[in-house]
């Protein structure tokens, strides 16, 4: 099971400054250009809920306030940009970098959880940084993070109010289809006597500089970040003790009441009229977008929007398949042998997480996909039962396992019904929900439109199924 988290953590692995001061916590003015505001006032926390409660992503706010330029002269207030909005919260990134420190001042080790900059952020800042009323909106998040010792790649866990962004959430939020998304790269200039940003200069004075992320690099002794001049992530890092830019995220709860209603089950995200249009109007045949992944994290320009097929269109929900597999994603299927099958595979349970979910899509998409039955190939001999759950003989008296997933893998009898001119894609394996023969063992399609099997622990592209209801 470890060794399938890590590849899980592996498959899961993100502002244009031009905003106008308001007074107060008001969003601002994304056509006008402004610099730093000096701090006056508290922010008003009511009012920032309420700004919260309505902004959209790309939206900007202010909320605490931090010395943040050479001149010294007090705090000025943190502006913000709102890069994932959900129920009941919403995630910022800071617009500029706010100041430099080391990742690991004694370089003891390039983990996120003990790292020396995750301490400062969840203690000195935070008590520096908001108020008491202010901190009381700061959700407590657990995040992954990715480390490497003694040369191999693990995944950390921890529990932050504040943190950095990790690769993927930067791949994920900030760069999206090879374009530079809210002001990547961070334009501040630092003082090295002050280790503070001036950005009260004109323009074209104005440098870019460099940010850290909280993932571990691949270099010995680095933390990742984003680089200075091309705004693209560097996976090989910056050596953990050197000075660089620090840009903090957070997940503000502007709505506590209706969060908690949210992960009970008991609220459901607003609808979006374009989203339903879209899978309304849809029919057998059809290209439609949903939902976002990166497809190419090698190319580091962050998530593209997915495409699927649309199978079957039904008065309340539709079908669908994603047009292409998704090698980023490779997953091993189980590490189960005793009874390897799509009903009991970690592949399946992982896919169905909500944590999974929401690297994918947003909760107002993830609120049209369907729980649906699904059947999944046993075996062909009816006598021959699992361990446990609820089976059919199926017309072809082959004995189906029976499933209640959201997302799913394809099946061999879909993908002959619906590619009748052949369902393979080119350089490309990608896993089917159903068992082969061979115990440990499970299908999937070759590139040539054949179906064959392969050791459920070895690693396979995705190909996604779902019903999104109408």
């Amino acid at each position: 099971m470890k060794a399938f988290r890590k590849i899980l953590a592996l498959a899961c692995v993100a502002l244009t400054l031009t905003t106008a001061v308001l007074s107060g916590c008001g969003m601002a003015d994304s056509n006008k250009t402004t610099y730093l505001s000096a701090k006056k006032n508290p922010v008003d926390v009511a009012e920032l809920k309420q700004t919260l409660s309505a902004a959209k992503e790309g939206d900007h706010v202010y909320f605490g306030s931090w010395e943040q330029h050479r001149w010294m002269d007090g705090d000025e207030l943190i502006s913000w940009t709102v890069i994932r909005q959900e129920v009941g919260k919403a995630l910022l990134l800071a617009d500029y970098v706010i100041d430099r420190k080391a990742f690991e001042e004694q370089e003891l080790s390039s983990a996120w959880p003990t790292s020396t900059i995750r301490s400062w952020l969840n203690g000195e800042f935070i008590e520096k940084a908001f108020t008491a009323e202010e901190q009381s909106l700061l959700l407590a998040t657990v995040n992954q993070t990715i480390f490497y010792q003694e040369k191999t790649q693990w995944v950390a866990e921890s529990e932050d109010r504040v943190f950095l962004l990790s690769m993927e959430e930067c791949a994920h939020y900030v760069l999206k289809q090879g374009t530079l998304r809210y002001g990547i790269p961070c334009y501040n200039v630092f003082q090295t006597s002050l280790y503070k940003a001036d950005i009260r200069g004109v323009e074209g004075v104005r440098k870019a500089v460099g940010w850290w992320l909280r993932d571990s690099g691949t270099g010995v002794i680095s933390a990742s970040s984003v680089n200075a001049g091309d705004g693209i992530y560097n996976t090989y890092g910056v050596e953990m003790s050197t000075l660089y830019g620090v840009r903090p995220a957070v997940w503000v709860v502007y709505d506590a009441e209706l969060l908690a209603d949210y992960e009970a089950g008991k609220a459901e995200p607003e609808p979006n009229p374009e989203l339903d249009e879209r899978i309304r109007n849809a029919k057998a045949g059809d290209l439609i977008t949903f939902g976002t992944y990166d497809l190419d994290p090698s190319s580091k320009n962050g998530y593209e929007d997915l495409q699927w097929y649309v199978l079957e269109a039904e008065e309340d929900r539709i079908l669908v398949i994603a047009a292409t597999a998704y090698l980023s994603a490779q997953m091993i299927f189980s590490d189960e042998y005793t009874d390897c099958s799509w009903q009991s595979a970690e592949l399946r349970q992982a896919l169905n997480d909500r944590d999974f979910l929401k690297t994918l899509f947003t909760p107002k998409e993830i609120a049209k996909i369907s729980l649906s039955t699904v059947a999944s190939l046993y075996s062909k001999d009816s006598g021959t039962a699992p361990l446990g759950g609820s089976t059919v003989v199926g017309p072809d008296g082959y004995l189906y396992v029976l499933t209640e997933d959201r997302l799913f893998l394809p099946s061999e009898a879909e993908l002959r019904t619906y590619f009748s001119q052949g369902f393979g894609i080119l350089n490309t394996e990608y896993w089917l929900r159903d068992r082969s023969e061979t115990a440990a063992a499970m299908n999937y399609a070759a590139p040539d439109s054949t179906i064959k099997s392969k050791d459920a622990g070895e690693t396979v592209g995705l190909r996604f199924m779902m019903w999104l209801s109408r």
